[in-house]
């Protein structure tokens, strides 16, 4: 195992020591969906329900998927072009979005129902992630650029990075830490955490890019980077990062969730460009 330390400027309030190393703590499963020409998995609760999309082989329509004990359901908001499923709670909860001619919309799909969510006056809302609370975070865009929100009790608050050129808020836990990625003048994408208020930056060390996609309640964080090649998936906890691909993932793996049992779900691209969604098992972390 080789492990690489260096020092990482947080911006905006903070400065801690990051530390990179590879290995394999998680080992990894593929989700085999047989209607689909290529799967992500995105949201993954604390019950192991894991949730998704695919494509169509016969229409290439995206379609999404509900997956639990190797059984698998679709999920489709009643006559949208295309239904993203991303964030599932432990109450059964679901979150994404939907498509129709007028564009990209969010919804929540609780108790057999869909509900529109959209961020008041923007366009082509995506929600990612929700808590057990009933607290959700996506991004949505208007005119003067593309933002991050979260809503509670019925409010939304937008998340803007500080002198960033996007945001897009991914994952939240239970005491409402949020995390995502915004990017920066020249077009590079970093993570980032936000608690209280404060914004902290997270970013892989020595990579181009990094993007964060989810939290667990214990504050373990998951996501990809790159350094120039290939995308790497990543585990970040207790200020280490570990390096965690799908060894079928030669092009590309992305870790989109993570439970409290640091069970993790995502996609990886293999080496004749196929991409599958996948479970893992981390529960070696250090």
């Amino acid at each position: 195992m080789k492990r690489t330390c260096l020092y990482n400027g947080v911006v905006v309030l903070l400065a801690t020591w990051a530390c990179a190393q590879t290995g394999n703590e998680c080992t990894f499963k593929r989700i085999i969906i047989r209607e689909g020409a290529a799967a992500v998995a995105e949201g993954i609760s604390n019950r192991k329900e894991v949730v998704g999309s695919y494509v169509q082989r016969n229409t290439g329509n995206v379609r999404g998927f509900y997956f639990l004990d190797g059984k698998y359901a679709n999920i489709n908001y009643p006559g949208a072009l295309s239904t993203s499923p991303t964030g599932v709670n432990d109450v059964g909860d679901i979150v994404g979005y939907y498509q129709d001619s007028s564009g990209l919309h969010g919804f929540k799909y609780a108790n057999g129902k869909f509900r529109t969510i959209d961020y008041p006056g923007g366009r082509n809302t995506q929600i990612y992630g929700i808590n057990n609370a009933g607290q959700m975070v996506g991004a949505f865009s208007i005119s003067s650029g593309e933002f991050g929100f979260v809503w509670s009790q019925g409010s939304f608050t937008r998340i803007h990075y500080p002198g960033s050129s996007r945001t897009a808020a991914y994952g939240i836990e239970e005491g409402g830490k949020i995390v995502g990625t915004y990017g920066d003048s020249t077009g590079a994408s970093h993570g980032f955490s936000l608690i209280n208020g404060r914004y902290s930056t997270i970013d892989f060390p020595g990579a181009l890019n990094t993007s964060v996609f989810g939290i667990n309640n214990n504050g373990v964080i998951v996501g990809e980077y790159d350094t120039g090649g290939p995308g790497n998936g990543f585990v970040f906890d207790n200020g280490n990062f570990l390096t965690e691909d799908d060894s079928k993932g030669i092009i590309t793996t992305l870790i989109f969730g993570i439970n409290t049992e640091n069970q993790i779900v995502g996609t990886y691209v293999n080496s004749s460009g196929k991409q599958d969604a996948f479970r893992g098992n981390c529960a070696a972390l250090p």
